[in-house]
């Protein structure tokens, strides 16, 4: 089996990263770094993860238009980003680019203007995508996969019957029981 094309929407992650270290972070002329540090440890753990082929890195043009604010003004009309945050986006091309990696990054398009580009061209070859974004309006297909997010991830493995000191059948039964308890009765339980 060919390896994946690893396929990242680049802002997702920053972002994620960003507010998930402390903002008291710093490089050694003091300014911020946490959104730097944080992209790089999901970057490597990602690439040590899929062990993709190739990666593309997605970015968005934050200040000039899009196709999109010509459909409809008011798109993305209430985003406002840390003045902190900007400062690293606009270093983290260029770290993705030192690390061998492809960053994609044009005035008038978004991350998802690229990821979109990236996966048709890699189906059209035959190929698979692994595709990593936050966004939930993204339709997977046979050649396209959406891993789950790496904080899911974390608390399953947090949450496993082993880790509880119960025994596996009792901790099918109380699982089977949270499942209903979410779900309600909008799902038909076989037992």
């Amino acid at each position: 089996m060919t390896r994946p094309l690893l396929v990242i929407d680049g802002d997702s992650l920053a972002h994620r990263a960003y507010h998930a270290l402390p903002k008291s972070m710093r490089r050694a002329e003091g300014k911020p770094s946490n959104a730097l540090v944080g992209f790089s440890n999901f970057l490597m753990r990602l690439w040590q993860a899929e062990a993709p082929r190739a990666v593309v890195v997605g970015w968005d043009t934050l200040f000039v238009p899009t196709y999109r604010h010509e459909l409809f003004a008011g798109y993305q009309g209430g985003r406002e980003f840390d003045d902190e945050l900007l400062e690293q986006l606009d270093l983290l091309p260029e770290l993705v680019r030192s690390f061998g990696f492809a960053a994609a990054k044009g005035e008038g398009y978004e991350a998802d203007d690229f990821l979109a580009a990236a996966v048709a061209q890699e189906e059209e070859n035959r190929g698979t995508a692994v595709v990593v974004t936050s966004d939930r309006d993204c339709a997977a297909t046979r050649r396209t996969s959406f891993p789950a997010p790496e904080a899911s991830a974390r608390r399953r493995r947090r949450t496993s019957w082993r880790s509880t000191g119960l025994s596996r059948r009792c901790w099918r039964t109380a699982a089977s029981r949270r499942r209903r308890r979410n779900y309600g009765s909008t799902v038909e339980w076989q037992r």
